[in-house]
């Protein structure tokens, strides 16, 4: 049985460094793109296995910059999160 769907904001690769760079919480995240995808896999992982479907919303720099200018929020984890529920059409996760 499905607990639902959640969405989990997404890097790619040959972006990962300056969009990271973009970032308010950028401290928080891992220096490599290697490091982050391990990380989110294992976190990906998880939860697909206790029931929920994971929706990967991938972070686009300037897409999400312009969101966040739009909705008055700094980039950060919190704004990441909201942007890939809306991208990905879940609401109030």
């Amino acid at each position: 049985m499905s607990r639902g769907r959640l969405a989990m904001p997404w890097f790619a690769a040959p972006d990962y460094a300056d969009t990271r760079a973009a970032m308010a919480d950028r401290d928080k995240l891992p220096a490599d793109h290697g490091t982050w995808l391990a990380s989110a896999g294992q976190v990906e992982g998880e939860l697909t296995r206790v029931g929920f479907e994971v929706v990967r919303v991938v972070i686009e720099r300037e897409t999400f910059l312009a969101w966040c200018r739009e909705a008055g929020t700094v980039p950060d984890g919190r704004a990441r999160s909201q942007f890939a529920n809306a991208a990905a059409g879940i609401e109030g996760r």
